[in-house]
């Protein structure tokens, strides 16, 4: 599981150091902007480190791609694809579990005797 987002991370920081450093009320209008500039800076760097990773991730579908048969270029495609809508049907700041392979059925457990038996 990643980090949480940038701006739970702030909200984390601005409660912690309230409550560890006992800080007055006139040090908490102090130091929330600068907490507030993190929160930005931090998504800012997010962002552009997501889209960067986005074109690393993209050139090395393209240097796979071009290695593979017209069949395996197909089930890649739609390899990526599937990865997408995962990605894309997750929560906000969250992962979503993957779906459980389905097992076999399972025979169903041995009757117990009972007790008039």
């Amino acid at each position: 599981m990643g980090p949480p987002p940038p701006n739970q991370l702030v909200d984390h920081l601005r409660e912690r150091l309230e409550r560890r450093l006992d800080l007055t009320p006139k040090q908490m209008r102090q130091i929330d902007p600068i907490v507030r500039k993190l929160g930005e800076e931090m998504r800012e760097v997010h962002f552009d480190t997501v889209k960067q990773i986005g074109r690393v991730i993209d050139s090395a579908h393209d240097q796979i791609a071009a290695v593979l048969t017209p069949q395996q270029k197909q089930k890649f495609d739609a390899m990526i694809r599937e990865r997408e809508r995962f990605l894309h049907d997750r929560p906000p700041g969250g992962r979503r579990r993957p779906p459980e392979r389905p097992q076999s059925p399972q025979p169903p457990p041995p009757a117990r005797p009972s007790p008039e038996s």
